[in-house]
């Protein structure tokens, strides 16, 4: 478990590979099960539809080329090419 927690790594570079229901359920359960101040922050999980993300890339598309530098790259990770969104909130 310790070298789970110490090699977690943030991932921006993705495949198209879909993510299935059953894994995200999964993941989601997992995510409940975690250590949580006595649930004193309640989670919402969001399975986000297509025309949702698209709005999101067409947001992040927005946004990426505020930040442009002068040969058109951003430091922004482009969302239209994340494979599966699934949001977490909490109140």
């Amino acid at each position: 478990f310790q070298s789970l927690l110490v090699g977690r790594r943030t991932i921006e570079e993705f495949d198209r590979t879909p993510v299935s229901n059953d894994v995200l359920i999964r993941a989601v359960q997992c995510a409940l099960a975690a250590p949580n101040r006595s649930c004193s922050e309640p989670w919402r999980f969001i399975h986000v539809g297509p025309q949702t993300v698209a709005r999101f890339a067409d947001l992040n598309a927005k946004i990426r080329k505020t930040m442009e530098t002068q040969d058109g790259a951003s430091s922004v990770l482009d969302w239209s090419k994340v494979p599966g969104w699934c949001v977490v909130t909490t109140k």
